[in-house]
């Protein structure tokens, strides 16, 4: 890990230290699960340069395989560009629609979007409050989300990889997942 990303993640915990404190006690997501899901996108500063609606439009019409998929994705942007005023034209995201520092699809940002400073407007490019308290929902409301249980498991580097079959020795592979303040006093 470089030592820009290192930077850009101290800043973003310190920036951001409040607000990620009050999500993580309001929906039991630790501050660490939040604060590290931002850093695959370097902090918000890649949240996509593709036109949110003319990917959908492409891959709705022009994508056979998954084009069910994508004009329901494409009918969840329309919508959500009329409930939460976004210009349809000028919204950027993935190469296949996911927008936002979170990169939500349309129909989970409609669905798990959070107004935090309730503006009437669920900012998911630039308001930090309202993307870590949608992280944290999404957290809370899929996946069978569990405060209490450890999503981390302790690890090791492998000493020895079967060259034949690719795999790392049985007593190379992590333990089972204990509670976090156990792996934490490792």
């Amino acid at each position: 890990m470089s030592a820009e990303r290192i930077s850009e993640g101290t800043g973003f915990w310190l920036d951001h230290k409040i607000s990620l404190e009050q999500i993580s006690a309001q929906y039991q997501v630790p501050c660490e699960y939040l604060w590290h899901s931002r850093g695959r996108d370097r902090y918000g500063r890649q949240t996509g340069r593709y036109r949110v609606l003319d990917a959908l439009a492409t891959l709705a019409f022009d994508y056979p395989p998954r084009h069910s998929y994508f004009r329901e994705e494409l009918e969840q942007f329309l919508l959500l560009a009329k409930e939460d005023q976004l210009d349809p034209l000028t919204a950027t995201g993935s190469y296949a629609g996911a927008m936002g520092a979170p990169q939500f699809m349309p129909s989970s940002y409609r669905r798990y979007a959070v107004d935090v400073h309730t503006d009437r407007r669920r900012d998911l490019w630039g308001d930090w409050d309202d993307i870590l308290a949608s992280v944290a929902n999404y957290c809370t409301s899929t996946a069978g989300w569990q405060a209490a249980r450890c999503w981390l498991r302790p690890g090791s580097s492998p000493s020895r990889v079967s060259r034949s079959s690719r795999t790392i020795s049985s007593s190379t592979r992590p333990s089972r997942a204990s509670p976090r303040t156990a792996w934490r006093s490792r």
